[in-house]
Formats: structure tokens, sequence, C-alpha cells
């Protein structure tokens, strides 16, 4: 990539990242917070980032995303493709 590249993305580092306040809201409500914070981290940016990824594009797919990720949370499930010999405990 170059400089001009690296110049327009946003902060890509661990810290910087915040999940949506609505999200987190929603998951709290639900009740589900604590067991979404027990998940790898990688897991929880990419979750959660899907998730408002919609919420200002089509509020019926975030909707939709929203409950799938806190139903299958209270499941104590890691949905996707996430069968990675544990190397996401270290992210």
């Amino acid at each position: 990539m170059t400089d001009a590249g690296r110049a327009v993305l946003p902060k890509m580092g661990i810290r910087s990242f915040k999940i949506d306040p609505d999200v987190e809201a929603a998951m709290k409500k639900a009740r589900v917070w604590s067991k979404f914070c027990a998940f790898p981290p990688l897991y929880r940016r990419i979750r959660a980032y899907n998730v408002a990824f919609y919420k200002n594009k089509d509020s019926v797919q975030y909707e939709r995303a929203l409950k799938h990720l806190i139903d299958e949370t209270k499941k104590g499930n890691m949905f996707g493709e996430w069968n990675d010999y544990g190397r996401l405990l270290d992210y």
C-alpha cells in the first residue's frame, strides 16, 4: 500500500477500536455483555464492527445482525469461521 493509501485509513490499532455505544447498550440490555466480553478480543471487534456497519445503511439488516449476535452470544457460541486452533487468544 502507498503512503497516500495509508493516510486515509482509520486508526486500526487494538486500542483505537471502540464498540458502537448502541450495540453495547443492546447487549447489556439483553444481559449478554459479560458473556460477549469473555470471547477473544479479535472476535469481539469483528462481530461488533459487522453489526454496527449496517446501523446507518440498512436498519432491517442492522436489527437482524444485532439479534443474531445476541442470540448466539446467549448460547455461548462464536459464529462464523473461527476454527483458528487457539490463535485468537493471542490478539
